[in-house]
């Protein structure tokens, strides 16, 4: 999509992620298609529903690293160096786990960004990073507590 800024055209990059494995039926695929990017954002983002080791399709099927890297390149949206970010919980949580390996996969100096814990996309396409625990303060009642993650950088090793 373009638009005009005063007299020169500039390219506008729609929101919404650029890979949506979510299930076309769940909210949170209509949530990820609000996530905003800025103009000029270099940023090839990928949405679906993963943990530590793994990334899974609309179907629920499991993504290696390999195929989604795959899949990235072969993307109209992605060029190379771009840097890649994961809506998909957990992927960034172990140090050799499934953000690593993509960005091995992606090859080297590829920057992978990805959640150490649960992501939550709202309504609106806000991001958070946090786990939800239930717990029983003084008075005996319940209340969820947030813990809060971190988004974490990976970058791809020379094979």
């Amino acid at each position: 999509m373009y638009h005009y800024a005063g007299n020169c055209l500039v390219r506008y990059i729609a929101p919404g992620v650029d890979i949506n494995l979510f299930p076309k039926d769940h909210n949170i695929y209509k949530y990820a298609k609000k996530v905003k990017k800025t103009l000029n954002d270099k940023t090839f983002i990928i949405g679906g529903h993963g943990n530590a080791y793994i990334i899974e399709d609309d179907t629920a099927t499991s993504i290696s690293a390999k195929k989604l890297a795959e899949l990235i390149k072969n993307d109209k949206n992605y060029s190379e160096g771009m840097t890649i970010k994961l809506l998909s919980c957990s992927t960034g949580k172990r140090n050799d786990g499934f953000a690593q390996n993509l960005a091995d996969e992606m090859g080297e100096g590829t920057k992978v960004i990805a959640p150490s814990k649960t992501i939550w996309i709202n309504s609106d396409g806000s991001l958070e990073v946090c786990d939800l625990e239930e717990k029983q303060n003084g008075d005996g009642n319940r209340i969820t507590v947030k813990n809060q993650g971190e988004w974490k950088t990976f970058t791809g090793r020379k094979k």
